[in-house]
């Protein structure tokens, strides 16, 4: 049986609701912080705009987690390595601020500028705009972190033979 691609055979106990979106909400803010710095003054101080749109993504990511963690996808060694590093390091980037800066600001340039083409020059700074432009850059972001995903997964299939060999290593055969 290969590791990583198969669960690890324990029982899986499903956090509670309130642990699952606690660690979304924390997150979502922490990864939101460069788009926040950098949208504040385009969009006039639209902050309440911008934490709808990013407690919109929060929740839909708490309901996502939530529903599909006891699932054979979700329990997919592979897959579990996979969103790990991809939300760790996505979280080390937002700290490592000028380079968080640089993607917000590319998602966020792109999303802006769709928002004033579909409403004009002035919707990022109404409510519904600077909304919906914080919308569009959290779909844009997530893209990115999918592609970024696709990346790792082809990391893990390619080093897993490695990572088996330290396990058995470390831990003795599998049995």
């Amino acid at each position: 049986m290969d590791p990583l691609d198969e669960g690890s055979g324990k029982p899986v106990r499903r956090a509670s609701l309130l642990r699952t979106a606690i660690c979304w909400f924390v997150i979502c803010g922490i990864s939101a912080t460069p788009s926040f710095v950098l949208g504040f003054d385009v969009s006039n101080n639209q902050v309440l705009a911008m934490l709808t749109g990013v407690l919109i993504f929060a929740v839909g990511y708490t309901y996502l987690d939530y529903a599909t963690v006891l699932t054979p996808l979700r329990q997919n060694r592979m897959i579990s390595i996979t969103l790990r590093v991809v939300y760790g390091t996505r979280i080390v980037i937002t700290i490592i601020f000028p380079l968080a800066c640089l993607l917000d600001l590319m998602c966020g340039l792109f999303s802006t500028g769709f928002t004033e083409v579909l409403f004009g020059n002035t919707a990022i700074r109404t409510f519904l705009g600077a909304l919906f432009t914080t919308l569009v850059q959290g779909v844009l972001m997530n893209l990115v972190l999918g592609v970024y995903a696709l990346l790792i997964m082809g990391l893990v299939i390619l080093f897993s033979p490695l990572i088996k060999g330290v396990r058995a290593w470390l831990y003795g055969p599998l049995t």
